[in-house]
């Protein structure tokens, strides 16, 4: 999936994204100049609250406004994905993503999924009175975590 653009060419793909369920917001996670972000997994606490522990974020650089960015280069608009699972308050886990890997958003979500159940496979939630931490476990007969996100990214690549 392409990730650099004129200014065309974004509008129209953050329009879509929008339309897709993206909200703008204008904090900064990594310097960028604002992020898109979508919620894909919400969960309820026993009072009825409810807090997103699923995410995915475009963060949105605008390269146009440094004088020595090459002229001839007009994509100007440059992204880069992250997947955020946060299953409690003090917990997130950040995914950073090669989208040129994948064909579509709707692939790039799917894949968002499959590394949120990963998360819960393999990295159990522990919270104790002061702070919480996480505990990696070993999946599949001590296969990293590094691992196991390539392979899935071999597989959904296979597709093509």
């Amino acid at each position: 999936m392409k990730l650099q653009f004129n200014y065309t060419d974004f509008k129209a793909f953050q329009e879509k994204l929008i339309a897709d369920g993206f909200k703008k917001y204008n904090g900064k996670l990594h310097n960028e100049d604002y992020y898109l972000a979508k919620t894909l997994h919400k969960i309820e606490d026993e009072d009825g609250d409810s807090r997103s522990d699923l995410q995915l974020f475009f963060s949105v650089y605008d390269f146009s406004k440094y004088p020595n960015f090459p002229a001839q280069d007009n994509t100007y608009i440059h992204l880069q994905t992250e997947i955020h699972v946060s299953r409690n308050i003090d917990e997130r886990i950040d995914l950073s993503i090669d989208a040129y890997r994948f064909n579509d958003l709707k692939e790039i979500e799917a894949f968002s999924f499959k590394f949120y159940e990963f998360i819960e496979a393999n990295i159990q939630d522990k919270i104790s009175s002061s702070h919480s931490f996480i505990t990696p476990k070993m999946p599949f007969g001590g296969a990293t975590y590094d691992d196991m996100v390539e392979a899935e990214i071999e597989r959904l690549s296979e597709k093509d």
